[in-house]
């Protein structure tokens, strides 16, 4: 939340909450999350925190 009140220029500011999940993203659900919010943030992709078509980071 305190981030999306420092973006005062963005045209679209939006806060989901990622189930079951640490600051370290731990775990392979949790890598495939982190690994797709680039495409959530700035491709607009509606599935998001979804790990479905996500990468195995770690």
């Amino acid at each position: 939340m305190t981030f999306s009140k420092w973006a005062t220029k963005a045209k679209l500011r939006k806060v989901v909450t990622v189930p079951d999940y640490d600051h370290q993203f731990t775990g392979e659900t949790n890598g495939r999350i982190l690994s797709k919010a680039y495409l959530w943030a700035f491709k607009g992709d509606e599935t998001y925190p979804s790990p479905e078509g996500g990468i195995k980071l770690y």
